[in-house]
Order: C-alpha cells, then structure tokens, then sequence
C-alpha cells in the first residue's frame, strides 16, 4: 500500500503542500528584490558551490587523517541551512549553520601535527567525541599563521562571539531565540504549524549566514593562504588539476569577494610574503605549459573513463 498521509488526525495533505509551496515562492520573490546583503549573500552561495571543498588542502597528510569527509559535510550543512531557510525553518537553518562551523573548527583542529593520526580516524569512525569547540580553537590558535591573526585582529575571541550568537538560537537562549519570536506561526492544522515565509525572519538569517561563510573563508585561507593566489592550474595541469587546494583566478577572486576587509587586508600584508606561499607559486607558475596535444588526449582519457563508467 502506498504511503498516504492522513486526511483525519494528522493535517490535510493540500494544507501542508500548499504552504510549503507559499513559503518558497515567497522565498524566491525575497531573494529577487533588493534585500539586505544581496550582493554578500550571493558570493556567499557562490562559496558554497565552488570554493570550500576546492579550498581545502589536499596534501597527503591531510588525506591521510580525514579524507574528504569534513569539507564535504561542511557543504552540505550550509545547502541544507538554506534549504530550511527557504521552508520557513528559520530556527532549524540556524542549527546547520553552528554545525557548519564546527566541522570546519574540528577539521583544522584535528590537521594540527600535534594531534596524532589515531585520533582522526577515532573521530572519523564515530568511535571517539567530536573536540570541544573552545580547546580546538586552543590549538589552532597556538599554530604560527593563526596566533599572527588572533594578535593583530582577536579572531578568536570574535569567533567564539560569533559561535555563542548561534548557540543561544540552537539553546533558545531566552524569548528572543525561541520559536515563537523567530518563526511565528500563524496557522496550525491539526497541531502542525504551516511553514511560512518572514522577510525579518530570512533577514536575520542571511546575516547569520554571511556571517557563518565568512568565518568559515577566514579559516581555510589561514590554514591554506595559497587559496589567495590565483595560478595558472588549467596550462599547468589541463584536465587533472591537484584534487584540492589551489584556485584559479575566477575562484580567487570568488572566495576574496566573502573575506571581511580587515582579514583580506592582513591576509595580504601577512601570507602572501611568506617564502612558503611564494615558493609554491613559483612552482607552479615555472613548470610548463601543457600543450594543445596532451590536453586533447587528456580529453580523450576523460571521455574513454565516461564511457566505461556507464
């Protein structure tokens, strides 16, 4: 028997249909008008499609500890953030993004070479507790790049104001972080409340948001500051580029779009003199361009792979 939800008892199935619907065309006319943040907020979902997996170091090391993994559902929490924003689930959103942030923390955190390979893969087989938040941000913080940020700008201090601002929603910190005064609800059926659209709701999301992928950026640039030089990767590499961990200029100049002014502005005094990052830039920079030939055969191998993997 197919699965039908009950018309008696529970809530009509054109009632709970038709508001979701509501709440996302409601969604989208918002996202089309000129809202607060627009221009931020859209490099923002840029970020998400093209930039945080592809900002991530893909060094053996790295690989080695935590595969792909943290980067990957760091991704997904933020879509899914938007996802329930679009819903109306302005409370929930609000929960994936903390959880963004946390796996971000915890994968720089567990990058550190003073933790040991056992316990990454103890965290990465659920066998061992997710870190607190405040002794990550301990140890990342205690790294070369890091204490030079927390020295200049108190990143870390603003980061934990920031993780705060989002536990006081997920905790409901008092009437202004419940439900009742973030996603009022103006129709119950049956006990279930109607999803429904709030321009001031969404508003105070999408500055969570823009907040959360900026915080998100800061980090992976500093953990990565090669990110903010844009390389010749397609003439160096053609079709198998390094799997992560370098940018070419359409993606750098996406991912300095969301970095704060004040960070950008440290970044570029700081990082980008650094022998290590100019040392990788020239290599990359020197080797030779490939040419017209070997990135048709690359196409060729590309194609043939397709073929077999259908």
């Amino acid at each position: 028997m197919a699965n039908v939800v009950p018309e008696t008892g529970f809530v009509r199935t054109t009632f709970l249909r038709d508001s979701t619907e509501k709440s996302i065309l409601a969604a989208s006319d918002f996202l089309n008008s000129d809202f607060m943040d627009k221009e931020l907020f859209q490099s923002s979902l840029i970020f998400i499609d093209q930039c945080i997996f592809q900002a991530s170091p893909s060094t053996f090391e790295s690989m080695e500890k935590l595969g792909v993994f943290p980067w990957n559902e760091a991704e997904i929490e933020l879509q899914q953030s938007l996802t329930l924003a679009y819903l109306g689930q302005f409370k929930s959103s609000v929960d994936s993004l903390r959880r963004a942030l946390e796996i971000v923390i915890v994968a720089i955190y567990f990058s550190d070479d003073s933790i040991p390979k056992k316990a990454s893969k103890a965290w990465l087989k659920s066998e061992a507790d997710t870190p607190f938040f405040s002794r990550s941000l301990d140890t990342i913080f205690s790294r070369h790049r890091f204490a030079m940020l927390n020295q200049e700008l108190k990143w870390k201090d603003r980061t934990k104001q920031f993780y705060w601002k989002l536990s006081n929603v997920s905790h409901t910190k008092g009437i202004e972080n419940s439900l009742l005064k973030i996603q009022p609800t103006s129709l119950v059926a049956n006990g279930i409340p109607a999803p429904s659209f709030s321009a001031a709701a969404f508003n105070k999301f999408s500055s969570l948001f823009i907040a959360c992928i900026q915080e998100i950026a800061v980090y992976l640039s500093c953990l990565n500051p090669i990110i903010l030089v844009p390389l010749p990767l397609f003439e160096k590499f053609g079709l198998n580029p390094p799997l992560s961990g370098f940018f070419e200029e359409a993606e750098t100049d996406s991912f300095r779009r969301v970095l704060p002014p004040e960070y950008l502005n440290f970044a570029e005094r700081c990082f980008l003199s650094d022998p290590d990052i100019i040392a990788v830039k020239d290599e990359i920079c020197n080797m030779r361009d490939l040419s017209d030939d070997e990135i048709k055969l690359q196409c060729e191998d590309h194609e043939e792979l397709m073929r077999m993997l259908k």
